[in-house]
């Protein structure tokens, strides 16, 4: 058997692209890296690759692995912390706004729920650095907040206690949903 070679990227900008859709490529492409492997073991080359581009060309994008990581971490957080404004704005009662977020969670390819190995190492990370991840720690009060509503809506109907803490409720929900 023949053994097929590998073909390198070809450098310059694919056919048929544009910024935009190549940075989005590079942060899919990176959200898959970084939750299949450690941080450290994360290679630009392999990112790149994956969209068919040079690992050089990730420099047109990012400054550095840190800023793609980060850039992936904040695309995924606002995308699902749209989808869940989303859901807490419908129709219905606590109970349809929760089944609406976890049916998005089954079914969303767009953000976190298709990489639940990158949630842990983002957690990591904004502890160990939290001022370089001030814009991830702030869209995650955004999700709390979502909870947070949640658990105050289950407590007007009745549902859970009132004497039941709502903000470290909803921070509890929070883990359990990512």
């Amino acid at each position: 058997a023949k053994l097929q070679k590998q073909s390198k990227p070809k450098r310059g900008r694919p056919p048929a692209s544009n910024a935009k859709e190549t940075r989005l490529k590079l942060l899919r492409s990176a959200a898959r890296e970084f939750s299949r492997a450690e941080y450290s073991q994360v290679s630009l080359v392999a990112i790149a690759r994956n969209v068919g581009l040079t690992s050089t060309a990730i420099y047109n994008h990012f400054q550095s692995k840190d800023d793609l990581f980060l850039a992936t971490a904040k695309h995924l957080m606002t995308v699902n912390l749209e989808g869940i404004g989303k859901a807490m704005a419908s129709e219905g009662d606590w109970q349809t706004k929760l089944r609406s977020i976890l049916h998005q969670i089954k079914e969303n390819e767009t953000g976190w729920f298709r990489f639940p190995l990158l949630t842990p190492a983002v957690q990591l990370k904004s502890l160990r650095d939290p001022e370089s991840f001030s814009d991830i720690l702030r869209l995650r009060e955004g999700f709390v907040q979502h909870f947070t509503t949640l658990v105050k809506s289950a407590q007007e109907a009745g549902d859970i206690p009132k004497h039941i803490p709502p903000h470290p409720t909803g921070e509890l929900l929070l883990a359990f949903t990512f």
